[in-house]
């Protein structure tokens, strides 16, 4: 009998398919282990309520959001259930992603308010606020400049 060591016959697509796969389904598993016992909870106390029902259903419904031409994606599972209560859980696939994360809206606001002390004007918006972070502290970057 042939045995297949499928891993060495795996195409980069196909070896990040499979990682896909793994990272949700793993996300999946800590996700409903987190909230069975809500959703259970959920499910009764809205049988209680409800006249009509016959018998408590608990309904998981469950989403993965992923980049599919990012080589490395990020993958996000979603989990909603009875009672329109939701979480979710991320994990990165790649362990030599060298991207820094985009900095939260608190960073953004906490780099504009020192900007402002410096005694500069700043315009809060969805666009990023260029700034210099040094030992100095921050100061801001005029535009063009490298």
């Amino acid at each position: 009998m042939k045995t297949d060591d499928t891993d060495n016959d795996l195409t980069p697509g196909d070896r990040k398919r499979q990682a896909i796969i793994d990272a949700s389904c793993e996300l999946f598993r800590e996700l409903i282990a987190s909230h069975i016992d809500e959703a259970t909870a959920d499910a009764n106390e809205q049988f209680q309520r409800e006249d009509d029902e016959t018998a408590p259903v608990a309904k998981l419904g469950f989403a993965v959001e992923f980049e599919p031409l990012n080589e490395a994606p990020e993958v996000k599972v979603k989990v909603a259930w009875t009672l329109k209560r939701r979480d979710e859980a991320t994990k990165k696939i790649d362990p030599l992603q060298r991207k820094l994360p985009f900095p939260s809206e608190t960073a953004r606001t906490n780099i504009a308010r020192e900007v402002q002390r410096r005694g500069y004007s700043v315009n809060i918006t969805d666009q990023k606020v260029g700034v210099k972070i040094d030992k100095d502290g921050v100061s801001p970057i005029a535009e063009g400049a490298a």
